[in-house]
C-alpha cells in the first residue's frame, strides 16, 4: 500500500506541497480498510477471502474519504455508487495492481471493464 513517493518529481509536480501528507496518509487508510475488511471476514466465518473482498472494495472508499477530506484541494465526488477523493485535479482511486510487492512501474493491469476500464482509458 503507497502513496504518492515524495522523492518523485511527477509526484512533487502534480501533488505539490501536499505529497509528504498523501504519502503518509493513503497507506493508513488503506491499512484502516483492510483491517475493517478482515473483522468483516471473521464476523461471517467463512471459508473463503469474498466477505473480505466484497468489504475492502467498499471500505475502502470510506477510509480515503476520511482520511483525506481535511487536506487543502481535497474533495469528495460521486462516481457511480461510490464517492471518491479529489485532490486537486486528480482522482485518487484505490486500484490492486498486483498481489505481490512489486513496483508500479513492473505492474501489469488485469483486464478491467466498466468503470475501471474507462478511468484507465482516460
Amino acid at each position: 500500500m503507497r502513496g504518492p513517493n515524495p522523492d518523485s518529481a511527477w509526484a512533487r509536480r502534480v501533488f505539490g506541497e501536499l505529497v509528504d501528507p498523501l504519502a503518509q496518509a493513503i497507506p493508513e487508510c488503506l491499512v484502516r480498510a483492510h483491517e475493517r475488511a478482515r473483522e468483516g471476514h471473521q464476523g461471517v466465518h467463512t471459508q473463503t477471502l469474498e466477505a473480505y473482498g466484497h468489504g475492502l472494495y467498499a471500505v475502502q472508499y470510506e477510509e480515503l474519504l476520511a482520511g483525506l477530506q481535511d487536506l487543502p484541494t481535497a474533495q469528495p465526488v460521486r462516481l457511480g455508487s461510490r464517492t471518491v477523493m479529489m485532490v486537486g485535479d486528480h482522482m485518487l482511486y484505490p486500484l490492486r495492481y498486483a498481489k505481490t510487492d512489486v513496483p508500479v512501474t513492473e505492474a501489469r493491469l488485469r483486464r478491467a471493464t466498466g468503470l475501471r476500464a474507462d478511468l484507465i482509458r482516460h
